[in-house]
């Protein structure tokens, strides 16, 4: 009989752990570095906790981070002058084909290659009335976390190359939103 060692059976509860630490929402793009390749990842040092307030002074880096900062801006206002500063950003997919998209697959948007999967796994959810109230019928959808060029946004199409296949996955603004009690998905 086969047994799988601790590294084989934590690998999908780690993709979901590193899911929820680095905000589904996609509002947070601070990591827990859990593999060599996550280090080298380009990160945007701009999307950690960082103030800029008087009183914190002078740090090493503050110009480049200011600079990051900024950049990140006008990218959520739709000006892409100044990309150089801030050629990749962590955004959420979710596929629109049926499958699992794991850390390290392609993402594409065409034929050009514009980044890659962080992070992915499958999620239960429960489907909302009309009124805003869960009913009894579930779902499973397949989101995650890829790092891809500054000049793609929410609402783009893009594609996941899954094992050879190209499935169809969307960039999204959020995974949830929060209405009332609940938290819903973003379908």
């Amino acid at each position: 009989m086969h047994r799988r060692s601790n590294r084989e059976g934590a690998f999908p509860a780690r993709e979901s752990l590193r899911s929820k630490n680095r905000g589904v929402t996609g509002d947070c793009c601070a990591s827990f570095c859990f593999q060599k390749r996550d280090r080298a990842s380009a990160v945007p040092l701009a999307r950690f906790a960082v103030s800029f307030a008087e009183h914190k002074g002078g740090f090493l880096g503050r110009a480049a981070l200011e600079r990051q900062w900024e950049a990140a801006q006008r990218i959520k206002a739709g000006d892409l002058s100044g990309v150089s500063d801030l050629p990749r950003r962590i955004l959420p997919v979710k596929l629109t084909d049926k499958g699992v998209m794991r850390a390290g697959m392609p993402v594409y948007q065409g034929e050009k290659q514009v980044g890659f999967v962080t992070s992915g796994t499958v999620v239960p959810y429960y489907r909302f009335s009309e009124a805003g109230v869960p009913t009894e019928e579930t779902g499973r959808h397949a989101i995650g976390l890829a790092l891809l060029d500054s000049g793609i946004a929410a609402g783009d199409e893009v594609q996941v190359d899954v094992r050879g296949r190209r499935l169809k996955a969307a960039v999204c603004a959020r995974h949830m939103k929060v209405e009332g009690p609940y938290a819903r998905p973003v379908l």
